[in-house]
């Protein structure tokens, strides 16, 4: 019994004294994104419409195709692909310094693109896996990766012609890097238990989060396409990341925290809910964001860069000019042409006549005005001014259909979300552009908005 129990407290000190994943990440360096239980959640995923269809083999198949990358790697190399899954399973790290996460490219549906980045890692960067078999997963490892295994010393070296891959096993953990220099940066800090990105007070707060994806970023390490810009560059101190599923929805929030006061960028969006269904993109953006504005209405066009930029001067005229959101409804499908309706809240129309009037021309009682091979057509809705290649019939025949509020995801994923006052809003139909893609019908949707508050510009994404 004394002996059992000898082996017992034996067992639970070895247990409180490995450290954990995060303990790798240096003081110095810039980001880190913990994964918790990755492989585990997804199964999660399936329950969210979108991840359901492209991962099962009905829809985009991405599921199948990975379990044959790695079927196919397991005969290669006489390893099972359990030894992966497992360690995917439990805890991933990855962490840099030097370089910019683009969020965008992050959620790449392409098994190839993370074999790259894994092959292609860079020279500060490093990648943490939990493993009871480092030899085995780095056999599994370098079967994926096509690289051959050489054992020097303490690390393990995968190798081509052009790359060379160094691991290094220390506890429970295996750390990848872009060279020994990272890879013992990160084993140093966590032998050390100094000189460790963790004990900074905003990343131990932001550990105590149950969820299984997390992120902590310095300065402009962080980058994301979807926003507006806002100056932010010269201001941004770090940025938070959290992800999770939440009923059926994938939810990320973003916090990006400044300096300053950035209220003035805030409009109210509940009339959003009143602009037609006419698409299936659907965005708000505030007028006060001057040039920032301008780019996401002028990002519809295509074709000469110096006719685009002679419109966009006439954009920031009308725009100072309006008043609140700019709103803008688009119709995404395989045609080469998207047809697009643009919604100003005017002031007055006296100051936007005058400029239509310096650049148009009228034809049937409708201004119109040539940019990047379109025409478009400019008129009145009471006091909105309607800009929108589409025909004046055309764009009657589909204001017909009803209104953004009729869609009751919208007014679902928008109420739960409880954010009235914001600098940037996008409602995306995923469903309808992958039918119009692809011909398969899925209820997706997707909601973005960036809004400020206290100290921190906020960005949600949720994807249903």
């Amino acid at each position: 019994m004394k002996i059992s129990l000898s082996i017992l407290v034996f067992l639970l000190i070895s247990c409180v004294s490995l450290g954990l994943i995060t303990d790798f990440v240096p003081e110095d360096y810039d980001f880190f994104i913990l994964f918790r239980n990755f492989y585990t959640h997804l199964e999660d995923l399936k329950n969210v419409p979108l991840f359901d269809f492209i991962l099962k083999k009905e829809g985009l198949g991405l599921e199948p195709t990975i379990i044959s990358v790695l079927t196919d790697t397991e005969e290669k190399t006489g390893v099972s692909k359990d030894i992966l899954l497992d360690s995917l399973s439990k805890n991933v790290l990855l962490s840099a310094k030097g370089v910019t996460l683009n969020f965008d490219t992050m959620l790449s549906l392409d098994v190839n693109y993370y074999l790259e980045i894994l092959k292609n890692i860079g020279t500060s960067s490093f990648l943490v896996l939990e493993t009871d078999h480092p030899l085995e997963l780095s056999k599994f490892i370098a079967g994926l990766t096509e690289t051959k295994l050489v054992e020097d010393g303490e690390f393990f070296i995968f190798q081509d012609d052009s790359i060379s891959i160094f691991a290094k096993n220390v506890d429970n953990f295996l750390v990848l890097g872009g060279s020994k220099l990272a890879v013992e940066s990160a084993v140093a800090a966590y032998t050390s238990k100094n000189y460790r990105l963790v004990q900074n007070e905003v990343v131990q707060n932001l550990l105590k989060e149950d969820k299984p994806l997390l992120g902590f970023f310095k300065g402009d390490s962080f980058k994301m396409n979807m926003g507006m810009d806002l100056e932010k560059a010269k201001k941004t101190k770090y940025v938070i990341l959290k992800g999770w599923i939440e009923e059926s929805s994938l939810r990320f929030d973003v916090l990006q925290r400044v300096d300053g006061n950035f209220e003035k960028y805030e409009s109210d969006s509940s009339d959003m809910k009143s602009i037609p269904y006419a698409g299936n993109y659907f965005l708000g953006v505030s007028v006060s964001g001057g040039m920032e504005a301008v780019r996401k209405v002028t990002e519809w066009f295509s074709g000469k860069s110096e006719e685009v930029e002679k419109f966009a001067e006439i954009m920031k005229d009308i725009l100072e000019k309006s008043t609140g959101k700019v709103y803008i409804v688009g119709e995404i499908n395989q045609e080469t042409t998207i047809s697009f309706v643009a919604l100003f809240n005017a002031v007055k129309r006296d100051p936007i006549e005058n400029i239509l009037g310096k650049y148009g021309k009228v034809e049937d009682g409708i201004r119109i005005m040539e940019i990047a091979n379109t025409k478009l057509r400019f008129f009145w809705s009471g006091d909105r001014l309607i800009m929108t290649n589409l025909t004046k019939q055309e764009y009657d025949r589909i204001f017909g259909r009803g209104k953004l509020s009729d869609d009751p995801a919208y007014t679902y994923i928008t109420g739960k979300c409880g954010v009235k006052k914001d600098v940037l809003r996008i409602y995306v139909d995923l469903g309808d552009i992958i039918e119009k893609m692809v011909g398969i019908k899925v209820s997706s949707k997707l909601l973005f908005i960036q809004y400020y508050d206290d100290g921190f510009f906020k960005y949600r994404l949720e994807v249903m």
